[in-house]
């Protein structure tokens, strides 16, 4: 056996990988449960393994060389490796029994209706499952189910998929416009794509210039210019109902809104319609065949279709 891999360790790979990913030893160190000396030593030791500088102090952290980028990457095909052939030694998964957290992460979408959906039902039903939702645009997804950080991403379409990801789709969002009784639209509950263009809208502010479901009306010529933007959905609600704007929803969350509040009514499209909007899940294909991650994606697949 070489000098290198006589004294090269997994543990080096994993704290190395924690340390790039946190750019910060004491953090590293919070996130692997270890003390920040010893991320340091093993840090040092790499350094004498490799002869060379992974990693340099800069002012706000620490910073990887291009030696260091090259390392990484190289550590994290290793770990995932490894993390594969050890997720085929494992048997079956029972969800009922067996203890395990997934991170999954989501696009610009309705955090409270997807926590209902995901992380309150999975508590209720599996005890020793725990399912963390965090908001991520595509591209910093993509880098966490690449380092592993990320059980599942849910997102809309990617034109080109990086090679390490796959996908299916998940669920079809169909669009409705809501508003409330005071609107000139309620009594018919109809509303025509002029009223629609020219009526101001509501929304959930998510800090994107253009969602993807903006550039889609874009170019449907049904992209509002007059919008109000709120922090969250009770906001938008609060609003709707002293104004003549519109809010467009999720079908089954308009269906909620309205059948609790009996001042919001759902308008049906006349002579256009709003487009529906496929809901896709990612995943890094390392994850393909790992028991717990195939009963996460069936677990999501008929919580959000429930």
């Amino acid at each position: 056996m070489s000098y290198y891999l006589s004294n090269l360790n997994l543990n080096m790979l994993v704290v190395f990988d924690a340390v790039c990913r946190h750019l910060n030893m004491t953090a590293a160190a919070a996130d692997l449960g270890i003390t920040q000396p010893a991320v340091s030593r093993y840090i040092k030791e790499l350094k004498e393994i490799t002869g060379t500088d992974l990693l340099i102090r800069g002012a706000s952290g620490y910073q990887l060389t291009a030696e260091g980028q090259i390392f990484w990457q190289q550590a994290v095909e290793i770990l995932n490796g490894c993390e594969v052939f050890t997720r085929y030694a494992h048997g079956q998964f029972d969800p009922y029994k067996d203890k395990h957290q997934f991170h999954v992460g989501m696009g610009p979408l309705n955090t409270t209706y997807f926590t209902e959906k995901i992380t309150v039902n999975a508590l209720l039903e599996y005890p020793q499952i725990h399912i963390h939702l965090s908001r991520h645009d595509m591209k910093g997804a993509f880098e966490r189910l690449y380092r592993r950080e990320l059980s599942a991403y849910m997102g809309y379409t990617l034109d080109v998929l990086p090679d390490h990801i796959s996908f299916e789709p998940i669920k079809k969002m169909e669009y409705v416009p809501v508003c409330s009784v005071r609107s000139p639209f309620a009594k018919e509950r109809r509303i025509d794509a002029k009223g629609f263009v020219q009526t101001p809208h509501i929304k959930v502010y998510t800090g994107q210039s253009a969602s993807v479901f903006d550039r889609i009306l874009k170019k449907l010529n049904l992209l509002q210019d007059s919008i109000i933007e709120v922090p969250d959905v009770a906001s938008v609600l609060v609003v709707l109902k002293q104004t003549d704007f519109l809010f467009f929803a999720l079908r089954d969350h308009a269906e909620i809104f309205c059948g609790k509040d009996p001042e919001l009514v759902i308008l049906e499209p006349e002579n256009f319609a709003l487009p529906p909007m496929e809901l896709n899940l990612y995943w890094n294909k390392s994850h393909d065949q790992y028991k717990p991650h195939i009963w996460l994606r069936q677990y999501l697949q008929t919580a959000l279709n429930t």
